[in-house]
């Protein structure tokens, strides 16, 4: 049997019964999406397998469909369990006020930032508002962000009252933390969910909304365990773009801003759907170990490599060069 008809029989086999039992209500289950998070370098281990064995040797097809049924086997096991202790110590758990009180003492933000924090109760859970603000400054005309996310709803917008600009809806138990530093003519700024061992399944009204100031020259690192990705690029001055996640969904929609723009993509269990523009060209480098790709307009110009016509004349460049598992790459143009 092939290989690749075999994993996606598997996997519809497995998500069928998955959502069947649960739509029933025969079986309580809880999947825990931060083992999908944690556990997308063993795609990096397998593509690099791949490379190392002959094209026409299956075994790389068998250990995916193990891994991945591994994996989904661990997160039900670990979300039962932590949906069963939730449940059991939720009256012993830290009160609201306490949550808040302690947010504001554990941050270490520069006086600067404007920040703002409610806990609220939602589904017996509580979750956290939060805003982050970094003032304009002259002296400032490049920015580099480093976001690591669980599963939420990522999405972008601009700003030109202020350098960056977050608002983040999120558990309490991962409230996000930002730090900074500013160096020569660039501000660095990372957020990172406060809780990195990240244990039970995020809230799907999750969200991460970042806001960038579109007169600076950026360098964006997104790592996304389990969400849905819609940034609008199309305003920025994008120099380089680095997007590792696990399982995600991810639309993006690149400008024409910079001269030249690389995107770097590892993805374990993907759907990435990526937007150029017309005057752009664009080079694709790609490899997946059991994954699809629609390339609109490209064409095939050497292993692997997919480049738009008159893509070496344009003033516009946009190289990108994706790695997956088991990944689907869409790319168009506008």
């Amino acid at each position: 049997m092939n290989s690749k008809r075999a994993f996606w029989g598997g996997i519809l086999i497995i998500g069928g019964i998955y959502f069947l039992l649960k739509q029933f209500g025969w079986m309580d289950f809880h999947i825990d999406w931060s083992i999908w998070r944690k556990s997308w370098p063993i795609f990096l281990v397998l593509i690099g397998i791949r490379f190392l064995l002959p094209k026409e040797n299956k075994a790389v097809g068998v250990l995916l469909i193990l891994a991945l049924l591994g994996v989904f086997i661990f997160s039900l096991v670990n979300g039962y369990r932590h949906r069963n202790d939730f449940s059991d110590g939720f009256s012993n758990r830290m009160p609201f006020d306490r949550i808040h009180r302690d947010f504001f003492n554990n941050h270490d933000f520069d006086d600067s930032l404007d920040n703002d924090v409610d806990t609220l109760s939602n589904d017996n859970r509580s979750t956290i508002d939060q805003s982050f603000a970094i003032g304009l400054n002259p002296a400032i005309t490049k920015g580099e962000l480093f976001l690591n996310g669980g599963a939420a709803l990522f999405n972008s917008d601009k700003t030109e009252t202020n350098i960056f600009e977050a608002k983040t809806h999120i558990d309490a138990q991962n409230k996000v933390v930002m730090k900074r530093s500013q160096e020569g003519n660039k501000e660095t700024i990372e957020l990172n969910t406060q809780n990195n061992s990240n244990k039970g399944s995020l809230n799907q009204n999750n969200t991460f909304r970042i806001f960038l100031n579109p007169h600076l020259l950026w360098n964006l690192n997104l790592n996304i365990g389990a969400g849905k990705v819609e940034y609008d690029l199309t305003d920025f001055n994008l120099e380089k773009l680095e997007f590792n996640s696990g399982a995600a969904e991810v639309d993006l929609r690149m400008g024409d801003k910079s001269n030249n723009t690389q995107v770097t993509v590892n993805s374990g269990l993907a759907s990435f759907n990526l937007k150029i523009p017309k005057s752009s060209g664009c080079r694709i480098h790609y490899t997946a170990i059991l994954g699809s790709k629609n390339l609109e307009g490209f064409k095939k110009v050497g292993d692997d490599h997919y480049e738009t016509p008159g893509y070496s004349n344009a003033l516009h460049k946009i190289q990108v060069d994706f790695t997956g598992g088991v990944s689907n790459l869409s790319v168009s143009t506008f």
